[in-house]
C-alpha cells in the first residue's frame, strides 16, 4: 500500500504494532507528532511502537543526499519524547545511534513505546 504517513488509513485499535523505520524522518519536523498520533490511534491497547527518528537537531533540511534529491525533518531527542508521551505512548527503551554514512556521520534516535493497556493510569 502506498500511503501518505499523516493520513493513515486504517481503523482505530487495528495492529498489534507499527514499525516506522527511517521514514518519519522524511516528514516536517512539525508534522511528526501527528504521524506519532495516528500510529498511536491504530494500535490496540498494549501494543508496540517501534521508530526511528532524526537526533541531529530541529528543522527542515532539503537537499542531495546519496545523490538524490532528498527531505528530512528533525527534532531533538527530547522533543520526540515529548511527542511520544503526549500521544499516550509509554516509552519503554529509547537509544541516539551514530550510523557512518558515505557522506558523513548520521544520529537517530531510536524508540520503543508500547500504547498502554485499557484502564491502566496511562490510557
Amino acid at each position: 500500500m502506498r500511503a501518505d504517513l499523516n493520513e493513515v488509513p486504517f481503523t482505530s485499535g487495528s495492529f498489534d504494532a507499527v514499525v516506522a523505520l527511517y521514514s518519519i524522518t522524511h516528514t516536517p519536523a512539525g508534522a511528526q507528532a501527528s504521524v506519532i498520533a495516528g500510529a498511536r490511534r491504530v494500535l490496540r491497547p498494549g501494543g508496540w511502537f517501534l521508530a526511528t527518528f532524526s537526533a541531529g537537531g530541529s528543522g527542515d533540511w532539503r537537499g542531495e543526499w546519496l545523490g538524490t534529491n532528498t527531505f528530512f525533518g528533525s527534532n531533538d531527542p527530547d522533543a520526540n519524547r515529548s511527542m511520544l508521551s503526549s500521544a499516550g505512548f509509554t516509552i519503554v527503551r529509547d537509544e541516539i545511534a551514530v550510523l557512518h554514512e558515505p557522506e558523513g556521520d548520521a544520529r537517530f534516535h531510536w524508540v520503543l513505546a508500547g500504547a498502554p493497556e485499557r484502564g491502566s493510569a496511562a490510557s
